[in-house]
């Protein structure tokens, strides 16, 4: 899907570039390319609410918790990482410092886990043809932990099979995005699950709405329900200008990517990780877990 396709959900510019640092009102229009989540320019606000984060907004979960043994996930790692959450430290969701929802919820769950004490639980309600549920949290990069052009999401990520996350109708779920508001198209990579693996989604909104200029199709064999999956999405804005994307130790086919910025390095300074879930059209709902996820910006891979 090239050009002139609309991204299903955007994020208006007074947060993005006005400095307050996180998540915008929601803005939505409308596509056939499946659900994707990323920063606009403009194009007004329409409903969803944007919180600075802090008591739950949905608990519990349900099922078997699946632990590590251990303090935390962060506590046995070294320190060379940009970005480490395991959801140790209060208030949640800790590091991820907003919330963004229409519709959905997110909040701690402290039954379904990959380590403890809890995971970060989002869902998205049951929803007609016409809708789209988000729930949503965001970390904000700074100029100084940017310096590199290779974006690395290292997370676990569990489907409740109670919920509507991957099958038809529904054209799966946005599951994560590393968005560039700073660059001039303020270009975007997004990620969204369904039911044979995932699509890579690229998105710009250099004058306001998301302009989706090409859905990249990886074939995962398929992805498992109820239990923790454990995935890395490999962007590389350098020289290569690739994501590759591995669930479980099956990785896909790398994916040449069309637009990323060709400016200067400044344009892929101070990026934006979004994580949850995206859910565009009818639906019976969507339910995910999210826990243990490194995110690391590297020095872009040789040729």
């Amino acid at each position: 899907m090239m050009g002139g396709r609309r991204a299903l959900l955007g994020y208006a510019a007074g947060a993005w570039l006005g400095g307050l640092g996180g998540l915008g009102a929601l803005s939505l229009a409308g596509s056939s390319c499946g659900p994707a989540f990323t920063a606009a320019t403009g194009g007004g606000t329409e409903g969803g609410t944007t919180v600075d984060a802090g008591p739950s907004l949905d608990s519990g979960g349900g099922g078997v918790a699946d632990a590590d043994a251990g303090t935390g996930f962060c506590a046995s790692l070294d320190a060379a990482h940009t970005l480490c959450e395991d959801f140790v430290n209060q208030p949640f969701p800790d590091q991820f410092d907003k919330l963004g929802t229409n519709n959905g919820t997110v909040g701690p769950d402290m039954t379904v886990l990959k380590s403890p004490p809890e995971s970060a639980l989002t869902v998205t309600p049951s929803q007609t043809a016409g809708a789209i549920g988000t729930a949503l949290i965001s970390h904000d990069f700074t100029t100084l932990q940017s310096v590199g052009q290779r974006f690395v999401l290292n997370d676990w990520v569990r489907f409740d099979s109670t919920s509507d996350c991957l099958s038809s109708p529904s054209p799966g779920v946005a599951i994560a995005a590393i968005v560039f508001p700073y660059s001039s198209s303020h270009y975007a990579v997004e990620v969204v699950a369904v039911a044979t693996g995932a699509d890579v989604v690229e998105t710009v909104s250099p004058d306001g709405g998301a302009t989706v200029l090409a859905t990249h199709l990886v074939d995962l064999g398929g992805l498992a329900l109820d239990t923790f999956l454990s995935w890395t999405v490999d962007v590389d804005l350098g020289v290569t200008k690739s994501a590759t994307i591995t669930v479980s130790g099956v990785q896909g086919t790398p994916e040449s990517l069309n637009g990323p910025p060709a400016g200067t390095v400044e344009d892929l300074t101070r990026p934006t990780l979004l994580l949850g879930a995206s859910v565009t059209g009818a639906s019976t709902g969507c339910r995910i877990n999210t826990d243990d996820i490194l995110f690391d910006i590297r020095a872009a891979a040789a040729m």
